[in-house]
């Protein structure tokens, strides 16, 4: 009985007359195609005397003459798929021209071998052979889809894309949206090649439904832009609509940015709690929706503080009586539950200019502005003054001292473990850069980095921890009897270097580390630049064999269709998804650990500091977990008499 699983791999080989079979690992014969039938009398015994005549190598092709029914025929045998072990029998004969034989090795190939769930043929867009599952997919019987042209079953959206796709012979995989038969839209990945079929050539396309992919990364790409208690967007997309304000400025308008501080929110929370704060915000955000045209900008910074921009040719005059006007909102006050509040205001505003077209620049001289009239009375307004900011001083500061810091041997790394989350074993090691300035004493990483990355000492300093991380891995190895891979943060100013590849190849050559202990994280926003480079660049390192994962994941969501393409091992979600336990954080971590299976992918979760955050993570299926619940990063000396002591998380602690 033919199996469903192979019928694509059956009917194409009906179709060029070629009788085929399918065998288990145990030389079963599982099924044949109908061809089979008219070449042979008893099929199965056949089979399995050719079978048994044929050398036994495994995953290894071999092609042997042999005679059937009286006519010469070379037996191909070949493995089809990995995973379940399954191999083919092919009968060819020899009196054809055996020159098609590579090309119909190579459509086997491709096609049992892809992800994709079913597949079809068609002559210029009209079907002319289905397997089930596509099928079922459309909502179709083979039969009601055999002449029905594909463009019957894409959204009319979509039939340029596929057209194009048809005419210049496109084989990359690309998305659809496609029509159910109850006209219900779905969402499928198709690639289609050309083959042959009954002399001419066609075209074989392979489908996967991906609705479900789709839906969670529409829901994730909403949290990621969106406040989850307020629905307003979040400091990011702001950001994002800010600089397409900067980018769409007239020579005479100016971008203003006003903040708006909730005072004394945290009274109402530590009163009545944080689900009626959370009421109380809510509310807030409503009446400042109401006042704001569709030419403003309206976001949610923070627990207390709102955000706004727009642009203005006057904005000295026009300014305050906008401010004014919304703050005239909340003269009354505001009933939640059987209380009545007095809502404070105060507001902290910016001006873009000539000279000041930076997005985070302009949002943060009116945080700036805010915080320092912040807890004020209601209606306190606090235009942005130079003399209020004295960053700029300490990071010409911070920037001097870094030139000189690697050559004073300023720098040290400290190590964080990863642990698997099935077994608790160790699975890795994330190194993190400290620096100790012999002028300004410790200096924080975040302050730090950032002045790196502008003045592109990040170059050297990257270099150096890549070296220093290589090294560390190779001692670490040799203390514990097995390789542990070491992960290291590569800057989006260090992934672009041209010689990215090279500095990596010296550092594990010099180290005498192997090239799989190695784990370089990037951040998603990096993956999502220009994805030639970046797929490039991914591949480059793939081939040089270290490992490379996606840091801080679901913070700078944008889409997987990239994504899903590149030669990614491992997904890091973000820390904020744990730091507040909220049914629609967990609906994140759910998704991604999800998408990132389905890509194959392994999941880690950063940021875990309690047991009840390893319990969530292990019901979600995550893979491994980083955080202080385990340690704090150590020194390299303290982290083997930690690992020495306690080789393994002690997951028996965990309450499932």
């Amino acid at each position: 009985m033919i199996q469903e699983k192979w019928d694509a791999i059956l009917n194409i080989c009906n179709d060029l007359e070629l009788p085929v079979a399918i065998f288990s690992e145990t030389h079963k014969i599982l099924t044949y195609n109908s061809y089979t039938e008219k070449v042979m009398f008893h099929p199965q015994k056949q089979l399995a005397a050719i079978l048994a005549q044929l050398p036994n190598v495994t995953n290894q092709l071999t092609k042997q003459n042999m005679k059937i029914q009286g006519q010469d025929y070379i037996v191909y045998k070949n493995i089809l798929n990995t995973a379940s072990r399954e191999s083919y029998l092919l009968f060819y004969p020899t009196d054809q021209r055996t020159e098609l034989m590579n090309e119909i090795e190579e459509q086997l190939e491709q096609l049992v071998n892809t992800r994709f769930e079913g597949t079809l043929i068609h002559d210029q867009g009209k079907i002319i052979s289905v397997d089930e599952e596509s099928a079922v997919l459309f909502g179709y019987t083979r039969k009601e889809l055999i002449h029905l042209s594909v463009f019957e079953l894409i959204s009319p959206e979509d039939w340029i894309k596929a057209q194009d796709a048809i005419v210049n012979g496109l084989i990359e995989p690309f998305e659809l949206r496609a029509l159910h038969k109850d006209g219900t839209t779905i969402h499928i990945e198709v690639q289609g090649r050309p083959y042959p079929y009954k002399k001419k050539k066609v075209r074989l396309v392979s489908i996967r439904n991906i609705t479900e992919r789709k839906k969670q990364e529409e829901q994730i790409t909403y949290l990621a832009y969106h406040d989850e208690v307020t629905g307003l967007l979040n400091r990011r997309a702001f950001q994002e609509h800010v600089k397409e304000q900067l980018n769409a400025l007239k020579s005479d308008e100016s971008v203003v940015v006003a903040t708006i501080g909730l005072n004394r929110l945290k009274t109402v929370n530590d009163a009545m709690g944080i689900e009626a704060g959370n009421r109380l915000v809510k509310e807030v955000s409503h009446l400042l929706n109401e006042k704001c045209l569709p030419r403003i900008h309206l976001a949610r910074l923070g627990s207390d503080e709102f955000i706004l921009s727009f642009i203005e040719s006057n904005p000295q005059d026009a300014v305050i009586p906008f401010i004014n006007n919304i703050l005239e909102c909340f003269n009354e006050p505001l009933q939640l539950d059987e209380f009545y509040f007095h809502v404070n205001l105060s507001v902290g505003l910016s001006i873009s200019s000539n000279a000041l077209i930076d997005v985070n620049e302009l949002i943060r001289q009116a945080e700036v502005a805010l915080h320092t009239i912040k807890d004020s009375t209601h209606g306190s307004i606090q235009f942005y003054e130079k003399e209020m900011s004295t960053g700029s001083i300490r990071e010409m500061i911070i920037e001097n001292e870094l030139r000189h810091a690697i050559a004073k041997n300023e720098f040290t790394l400290v190590f964080h473990p990863q642990a698997c989350l099935e077994s608790g074993d160790l699975s890795g090691v994330e190194a993190l850069l400290r620096w100790k300035s012999s002028a300004l004493g410790m200096v924080s990483p975040f302050e730090f980095i950032e002045v790196a990355e502008k003045t592109g000492l990040i170059i050297p300093i990257g270099k150096w921890v890549i070296e220093q991380a290589c090294h560390y891995a190779l001692k670490l190895e040799r203390e514990l009897g097995r390789p542990v891979k070491m992960a290291v943060n590569l800057s989006p100013v260090q992934f672009v270097q041209p010689n990215l590849v090279e500095i990596i190849t010296n550092a594990l050559e010099e180290a005498g580390l192997n090239a799989s202990s190695l784990e370089l994280e990037i951040t998603e926003s990096v993956a999502m630049e220009d994805e030639a480079h970046v797929m490039e660049k991914l591949t480059a390192l793939r081939e040089l064999g270290v490992h490379v994962s996606i840091d801080d994941f679901g913070t700078g969501y944008s889409s997987l269709q990239y994504l899903s393409q590149y030669p990614i091992d491992k997904l890091k979600i973000d820390k904020s998804f744990l730091r507040v336990q909220t049914n629609t954080n967990q609906t994140i971590i759910k998704s991604i650990v999800s998408m990132g299976h389905n890509m194959g992918m392994k999941v880690i979760a950063e940021g875990v500091e309690s047991y009840d955050h390893v319990a969530l993570l292990r019901s979600l299926d995550c893979d491994e977990m980083q955080g202080f619940v385990w340690t704090k990063p150590l020194p390299f000396t303290e982290l083997i008499t930690k690992l020495t002591s306690e080789s393994r998380f002690p997951l028996d602690t965990v309450k499932n």
